[in-house]
C-alpha cells in the first residue's frame, strides 16, 4: 500500500479493525482469499483522478458484476448489496443492464451527477450546496462575541452534523412527529429521517415462490430511509 494507506492501517482508529489485502475483484482466487461470499456489504470506489472516465466506469461495473456473481455462486444465491461509485451518470447502464445489476440492494453513486444536482439546487435555493457540504464534514470553528451576527450564525450552522443512531424502545408506538418533538426538547437535536425495513416487491416474492414452491424463503428486507414521515408510527423493527 502507499504511504497514505499505511498511515491509516497503523492508526489507533482503524489499525485493529482493518485487514488489507491486495488482489483483483476479477480473480476468483482473490475473491476466495478475502472470503467475499461472507461479506455483508461491498463498496467499490472509482479513481476520480483517472484520465479515461469511460474505461474507469467500465472496469468498476465489471468488478461489481464479478463480485455479485461470485457471491451468488458460493453462498446459495445470496444477493449481496453492492455500492459502486461511477464518475459519469451515463455509464450506469454498464452495470444495470447486466443480470446482476437488475437485482435490488445495489446502489450507484455518480460524482458528476451529485455535483450537477447540487449546482441546480443552488440555483433555485442559494446556499444549498454550502449547507450540504457543511453537514457532511466536521468543523470546530468558533466565533467570538465581537464577530458580526451573520458570522456567528454561520459558525453555529457549520457546527451542525448528521449522525445515525439507535432509537430507544420507548419510542415504539409513537408517531415520528411525537418522537422528533421529544428529542428536540430534551436533547436539542433534530430528528429528520427514520430507517425502515421494506420487504422485496410483490413480483420478486411471487417469482421466488413459484421457483421454490412451498419451501420458499421469505424475501430478505431491505433498508429504506423515510424523510420526515410525520404520521409514521414507529414499530419494533425501526431502530435507527
Amino acid at each position: 500500500p502507499d504511504a497514505g494507506m499505511e498511515y491509516l492501517l497503523r492508526s489507533a482508529e482503524f489499525g485493529a479493525n482493518t485487514v488489507y489485502l491486495e488482489g483483483s475483484a476479477m480473480n476468483e482466487t482473490d475473491l476466495l482469499r478475502c472470503c467475499a461470499a461472507e461479506c455483508e456489504y461491498v463498496f467499490i470506489l472509482a479513481n476520480k483522478f483517472c484520465t479515461d472516465p469511460q474505461a474507469e466506469d467500465a472496469a468498476t461495473a465489471l468488478r461489481a458484476v464479478s463480485i455479485k456473481k461470485h457471491v451468488a455462486q458460493n453462498a446459495d444465491g445470496k444477493n449481496i448489496p453492492v455500492m459502486l461509485q461511477l464518475i459519469r451518470p451515463e455509464n450506469k447502464h454498464q452495470f444495470t443492464s447486466s443480470v446482476y445489476g437488475r437485482k435490488e440492494r445495489s446502489q450507484i453513486i455518480c460524482m458528476d451527477e451529485i455535483k450537477l444536482h447540487l449546482l441546480a439546487k443552488s440555483a433555485l435555493c442559494p446556499g444549498f450546496s454550502t449547507m450540504v457540504s457543511n453537514l457532511i464534514k466536521s468543523c470546530d470553528a468558533e466565533a467570538d462575541d465581537h464577530s458580526p451576527m451573520w458570522l456567528q450564525e454561520y459558525v453555529q450552522g457549520v457546527g451542525q452534523e448528521i449522525y445515525r443512531t439507535k432509537l430507544s424502545p420507548t419510542f415504539r408506538g409513537k408517531t415520528f412527529s411525537e418522537a422528533a418533538i421529544f428529542i428536540y426538547k430534551e436533547f436539542r437535536s433534530t430528528m429528520f429521517a427514520i430507517e425502515v425495513d421494506v420487504i422485496g416487491s410483490g413480483d420478486e416474492a411471487l417469482g421466488r415462490s413459484r421457483s421454490k414452491g412451498a419451501d420458499a424463503h421469505p424475501a430478505a428486507p431491505s433498508k429504506h430511509v423515510l424523510l420526515n414521515p410525520a404520521w409514521y408510527v414507529i414499530g419494533g423493527g425501526d431502530v435507527y
